[in-house]
């Protein structure tokens, strides 16, 4: 007897393992927000050298022609009327925008020598996301998926509200890649908690319905930004909306799975109890003992500690985890 056959007990899937699995997914929406937010906290902004008198524009900032269409260099000013030399901006630059419009370009000026860097913040959130995906992993199996998940879905409501009222660039990148790193701790944490409640026949269908609450984060942040506009505030509504989970508090169990690898029976007993009884089902006595008979055999023969070292000493591991990386 295994844990597959206890999970299937506790429902084919039941309503606790459904509702745990719908508000787990809610989290990709929120992931989705903030993997995707840069294409418009960091939207390209049209712009030209800044002229003491707005009569001289005409005079004095170049034109080029783009996509079949005259306009104003981004980068570049005559240093006279003769229109003999082009120099580099020295009054900084006038964006073209709405007043409520505001983004990181326009804020700090992230183009002509400094365009480079807003694909560098996106570059460094990345970063910090597989970093997360590494460090909470190993903390998830070490201490739990239960506090590592209410951590990550909380803390970056606190990294949002910050980054809410920061004044530079150096500040925003380095609290964006912690908001990467959080996140994607908060993605995988998710995922392992509702794939270890269903059983195994239920899960292609979980992963399915996670890649649509994604789908359904990533269409709706253009709707968002479009009514929001300004990239502080975008900001602010993608992470602190995490907040409205703070009810999974009350309702997320530790994984049962994982208490029964840490012979943590008392514990994993009292969440299979929680499950049956949401479920109208009564507590699974036959297939619990044996799973415990189980553990306990395997309790006296000397235990292996895994790390992520043992995916690539397993041929059909390693191959499946290279192309998974690769078509992530």
């Amino acid at each position: 007897m295994t844990t597959e056959d206890l999970a299937k007990a506790l429902g084919r899937p039941g309503k606790y393992q459904l509702l745990l699995t719908v508000l787990l997914c809610l989290n990709y929406v929120y992931v989705g927000w903030n993997h995707l937010g840069m294409a418009f906290l960091a939207a390209k902004t049209k712009h030209h050298c800044t002229v003491k008198n707005s009569s001289d524009i005409d005079h004095l900032v170049p034109l080029e022609k783009k996509n079949g269409k005259e306009q104003w260099k981004g980068c570049k000013l005559y240093s006279d009327y003769n229109k003999t030399e082009q120099v580099s901006c020295s009054n900084g630059w006038t964006y073209y925008h709405s007043d409520r419009e505001r983004t990181i370009v326009s804020e700090w000026d992230l183009v002509c020598s400094d365009a480079y860097k807003t694909s560098l913040a996106i570059t460094i959130y990345f970063v910090g996301v597989m970093l997360g995906g590494l460090v909470f992993g190993t903390l998830s199996d070490k201490f739990g998926r239960r506090p590592i998940l209410l951590f990550t879905m909380f803390a970056p409501s606190l990294i949002g509200i910050i980054v809410f009222f920061i004044k530079n660039y150096i500040a925003f990148v380095i609290l964006r890649f912690v908001l990467g790193f959080l996140l994607q701790g908060l993605q995988m944490t998710s995922f392992l908690l509702f794939m270890e409640v269903l059983a195994v026949q239920y899960r292609t269908a979980a992963g399915v319905t996670a890649s649509i609450f994604w789908s359904f984060g990533v269409m709706s942040l253009a709707l968002i930004s479009y009514l929001i506009q300004d990239w502080r505030y975008i900001q602010l509504f993608t992470t602190v909306t995490g907040l409205l989970q703070i009810g999974l508090i009350c309702i997320l169990p530790e994984s049962f799975r994982w208490l029964l690898t840490k012979n943590r029976l008392d514990a994993a007993e009292g969440v299979i109890e929680r499950i049956s009884n949401f479920n109208d089902l009564p507590f699974p006595r036959e297939e619990f003992n044996k799973v415990v008979d189980n553990s306990n055999k395997q309790e006296a023969n000397v235990k292996k500690n895994y790390s992520i070292i043992d995916i690539f000493r397993s041929s059909v591991l390693r191959k499946r985890s290279i192309i998974l990386a690769f078509v992530w």
